[in-house]
């Protein structure tokens, strides 16, 4: 080489890594492993003392070639422990995942599995703007929800406590009679009832999901001031100047703008004066840039329902003030997003 000669530069990739396409390609094999090993209640027999791969697909009616790989990607996915080929559970596992406890969120893997049958034909819904198999009318509904609602009383279990202490329930807010509307499990009205023991509730849901609620309200042993309406929240009449507080768990982003602005027209004046009504939704940025799942569950809501969607803290704003509410708060409840709060 000449002395004058210079070594040619390293050519510089300016592509961006694609690690993250990549890993949205795989997002799905996580949840159906998990999915896969709560169908098996293989968590549940970990639990029992059973540790070895062979006596676990004995037990579970699976071959331990296949078995392994799965007990071995769990130990991956951090709901496992492995030590010396023996599995264990880990404390999510060991508390989440093993049947017959209350804290049991397995259910959300049967819900999982409907979920993503509608979400493979989304090219399908986008073109055609409604969903394939809606999930919103009440026989649907009721048999939709109640496996579900189980999962997530205790996922939401923490978070109601919060908003109930938050809005003073039991300590400068006492002798409450409380509205839980699509009540579900009942969560946000029974951690109400628990922090208030001169409040009662009463809880509005389609009859078979409302099985659940009274069932929930017996376990929390609050169900002597737990009472049901069955029907629909569109059409069921509420009474005026009847309670104090309002909770609508959920609900309006499956329900969609128009009712959700109609129902709160009609919740005001049943409201006391001084009465709170609170929204706890997924709630996107005013932008609806961020964060990413309130976003994605606005898609959710195209695949399962006509007319629902996710809605801003403006939006809801709105639609409070014109339904004749006077101040709106967001108040932070340690969730995803935060609770929305009006006054009367």
């Amino acid at each position: 080489m000449h002395p004058k000669e210079k070594l040619a530069e390293p050519k510089v990739d300016t592509l961006p890594s694609g690690q993250k396409i990549a890993d949205l390609v795989w997002g799905f094999a996580p949840t159906q492993a998990a999915a896969a090993a709560v169908e098996l209640d293989l968590f549940s027999l970990i639990a029992q003392g059973m540790s070895g791969a062979s006596e676990l697909a004995k037990a579970s009616g699976t071959q331990a070639r296949g078995l392994t790989m799965l007990l071995d990607a769990l130990v991956g996915m951090g709901l496992l422990d492995k030590q010396k080929g023996r599995y264990a559970l880990t404390p999510e596992a060991e508390a989440y995942l093993v049947k017959g406890k209350d804290s049991y969120m397995g259910w959300f893997f049967q819900h999982s599995s409907d979920m993503m049958q509608g979400w493979g034909r989304l090219p399908e819904i986008l073109r055609a703007g409604k969903p394939v198999r809606p999930v919103d009318g009440q026989g649907a509904s009721e048999e939709f929800f109640p496996p579900l609602v189980r999962a997530l009383h205790v996922s939401h279990l923490p978070a109601a406590r919060n908003l109930a202490r938050k809005l003073g329930v039991g300590a400068r807010w006492r002798g409450l009679k409380i509205l839980d509307v699509a009540a579900g499990s009942g969560v946000w009205s029974i951690a109400a009832l628990e922090e208030d023991p001169s409040a009662t509730a009463t809880a509005l849901d389609w009859p078979r999901v409302l099985d659940v609620a009274r069932e929930f309200a017996a376990k929390h042993g609050v169900d002597d001031r737990f009472s049901t309406l069955e029907g629909s929240w569109r059409e069921t009449p509420l009474e005026e100047n009847t309670y104090d507080l309002a909770l609508l768990g959920h609900i309006c982003h499956a329900e969609g703008e128009e009712a959700s602005r109609e129902f709160l027209r009609r919740l005001c004046p049943a409201l006391r004066p001084g009465g709170k009504a609170v929204v706890l939704d997924m709630v996107p940025n005013d932008e609806r840039t961020a964060p990413a799942f309130p976003l994605l569950f606005a898609l959710n809501m195209l695949v399962h329902t006509e007319r629902g969607g996710t809605y801003t803290l403006e939006e809801y704003g709105r639609w409070f003030s014109e339904a004749g509410f006077k101040k709106v708060e967001a108040v932070d409840i340690r969730s995803h997003s935060p609770a929305i709060v009006a006054s009367k």
